[in-house]
């Protein structure tokens, strides 16, 4: 019943402003900006490719935040299972699990 713009809002359930192509049955109640939102469950703005199951409810920027577990702002690329609460930029900045094998800097 509200203002829905793009091409795929069949059975999304969504009451909110939608903006994008893949929110069939993702049952946002938000506003959300991607491409892969479907049964993420985050009922936050999230921008990104890669949300689905993250269970994060908050914003997170970036592609490898599945199954993270951090309810804070992560931006980089190897955060998963870092289980590090707090803001972290870069790839090795703490003592991380498994760290991905950087290139030489």
């Amino acid at each position: 019943p509200d203002c829905n713009r793009g091409s795929s809002y069949s059975f999304d359930g969504d009451p909110d402003c939608n903006r994008g192509s893949s929110y069939s049955s993702d049952g946002d109640p938000d506003c959300n900006r991607g491409s892969s939102y479907s049964s993420d469950g985050d009922p936050d703005c999230n921008r990104g490719s890669s949300y689905s199951f993250d269970g994060d409810p908050d914003c997170n920027r970036g592609s490898s935040y599945s199954s993270d577990g951090d309810p804070d702002c992560n931006r980089g690329s190897s955060y998963s299972s870092d289980g590090d609460p707090d803001c972290n930029r870069g790839s090795s900045s703490s003592s991380f699990t498994k760290v991905a094998s950087t290139p030489g800097h």
